[in-house]
């Protein structure tokens, strides 16, 4: 009998005839299994179609980022927000405007997100949007 083997949260990781892979769990399947790691999860009781969630980049391009605030409506307040500071966070903020990346856990990007109502989970949706725009 083939086995498959899932990880803790019951994604298929690999398939054969192997009695360990590691950690992982492991599942007895017909010898014709054939489903793409990654891509399946085991409910306990079949298989169902799995899509991985999309992983928060750590930084994303100037370009990435400026594009992903226009393309969700917050461009504006951003420069908004940063002219309404007073020196010397201002030019602190102009310079971490400037920089040639944005960093998703730079306190600049936590503290500019809010003060144009983004939180934690619209920051991280905005930083994979960005990802998707391309260098």
């Amino acid at each position: 009998m083939k086995n498959a083997f899932i990880d803790a949260n019951g994604v298929l990781t690999s398939h054969g005839y192997a009695e360990s892979n590691n950690d992982d769990t492991m599942v007895e399947v017909p010898d014709d299994f054939d489903k793409e790691p990654g891509k399946w999860k085991f409910s306990g009781a079949h298989w169902v179609a799995y899509v991985a969630p999309e992983t928060v980049p750590h930084s994303v391009t100037k370009r990435q980022g400026r594009l992903a605030l226009l393309e969700a409506g917050k461009f504006q307040a951003v420069l908004d927000a940063i002219e309404a500071l007073a020196s010397p966070e201002k030019e602190r903020a102009l310079i971490e405007w400037d920089a040639s990346t944005y960093e998703r856990a730079s306190p600049f990007v936590a503290s500019l997100g809010a003060a144009v109502g983004l939180n934690d989970p619209q920051l991280d949706a905005l930083f994979i949007a960005a990802a998707r725009i391309g260098g």
